[in-house]
């Protein structure tokens, strides 16, 4: 049977990248001193928006400022470069967009292919939205790994981009200074690989890490109060979150075909919308999160259970990015304390019975070793991660020292060496 190839119309139904969405996403992402300011910003630009007057006695608009920062953070300042760039307007919006996706170390954690799904992007927008953001100071940010971060480095040093990629492409090698293998790989002379490797020393793998945010007081998104019958009360908190609604006698002076009457309205319309839908998701995340740590809150930190943002994610219908941006910056008060979210999420170690253990709960147990161990005699991991075999814990010695030093908690050489010093 013959194949011709034959052309056919046919409708779909696709998701475009409009401002709307861009606002709603951007929003989700925002902890509460960003969103305040956007809010300001909106307000102070939209003639139909208006600040409903808050009760006598209650938190006023003004009140945020003292916990806000003065200074620009690095995202600020991403958006002020990316705004002198001769970019299309929707390029722009991207490239700000993806500025604001970026974790704490300057890499950028958007799932790539997710958001071009959802929003309808093309390959190349997205390319050059990534392109805009990665040009921008200082070097390495907007990287998608180490390698391409490392790229990003040396090609702002001027080095060529082939050979860049071939270093990039052997960090390994260069890390384990194999150079009779890289010799080998390359057909590079050792003094060319001598210079290749003093040149990476040079480099940082945390583009971001010293140009810090400016310092905040982290307010809660999300309060959670001891219920009745041991159970727990979840809600949100807007103490400190504007009150807006469209004016709609301003609405009303301007006739129905004015073209700034629609632009503003849909602006005041989009943004009402996203902040809802930043409300409701995030509560809606953070009660599942209650729901599946009850433990924790009644019994403390020994009981943080296993919780991924994968499982989250299906639990709720929604998508891990969607996750990922709703709990990014966020933070749950619980007892007068700040709990951030992603602290809720952590990778499972199984027991000798078979039941699971969080990686939180296992850094909790790790820290109270450390704590009570001989200063004179310090733990190293491997003692450490025997101890925690004896309770029952399938651990190893690789992943205590992983956990260790997200716990910023130096090696059994460094505690037995500072407490040898005067």
């Amino acid at each position: 049977m013959a194949l011709k190839p034959t052309l056919r119309s046919r409708q779909t139904q696709t998701l475009a990248l409009t401002p709307g969405l861009m606002q709603s996403l951007g929003l989700l992402r925002m902890p509460v001193t960003d969103l305040v300011d956007e809010i300001r910003r909106e307000v102070a630009e939209n003639p139909f928006l208006q600040v409903v007057e808050a009760p006598t006695g209650a938190v006023s608009f003004d009140d945020i400022a003292p916990w806000a920062a003065s200074a620009p953070g690095l995202t600020e300042q991403l958006h002020a470069q990316i705004a002198l760039m001769a970019l299309p307007p929707r390029i722009a919006a991207l490239a700000r967009f993806l500025a604001g996706d970026l974790d704490e170390n300057g890499y950028l954690q958007t799932d790539l292919p997710a958001l071009s799904a959802q929003a309808g992007l093309e390959p190349d927008e997205l390319d050059q939205a990534i392109a805009a953001l990665q040009s921008c100071d200082p070097p390495g940010i907007g990287a998608r790994d180490l390698a391409e971060c490392l790229l990003l480095q040396l090609l702002a040093k001027g080095m060529d981009r082939a050979e860049s990629e071939t270093i990039c492409a052997h960090l390994d090698l260069f890390a384990s200074r194999d150079f009779a293998k890289l010799r080998r790989l390359t057909g590079w002379p050792r003094t060319r690989l001598d210079a290749a490797a003093a040149l990476l020393h040079g480099l940082t793998p945390h583009p971001a890490a010293d140009f810090a945010e400016p310092a905040q007081t982290l307010i809660p998104d999300v309060l959670v109060e001891h219920g009745p019958d041991g159970g727990f009360v979840l809600r949100n908190n807007t103490a400190f979150i504007p009150d807006i609604r469209l004016d709609r006698d301003m609405l009303a002076q301007l006739d129905t075909d004015d073209p700034m009457r629609q632009a503003y309205r849909d602006r005041a319309a989009a943004l009402l919308r996203g902040l809802r839908y930043r409300g409701e998701t995030i509560h809606r995340i953070a009660a599942a999160i209650v729901q599946h740590q009850h433990a924790f809150f009644r019994d403390g930190p020994d009981h943080m259970a296993p919780l991924t943002r994968a499982a989250l994610a299906a639990d709720l219908g929604l998508h891990p990015s969607t996750v990922g941006r709703a709990i990014a910056g966020k933070v749950l008060g619980f007892d007068g304390v700040s709990i951030p979210l992603r602290h809720f999420m952590s990778s499972t170690l199984t027991r000798r019975d078979g039941s699971a253990l969080s990686g939180r709960a296992a850094q909790h147990r790790i820290a109270r070793i450390i704590a009570h161990e001989s200063k004179a005699d310090p733990l190293n991991d491997e003692q450490i991660a025997d101890l925690l075999r004896a309770e029952g814990v399938d651990i190893s010695r690789r992943t205590v020292a992983k956990y260790r030093g997200c716990l910023n908690i130096p090696s059994s050489f460094k505690r037995r060496r500072s407490q040898a010093s005067p």
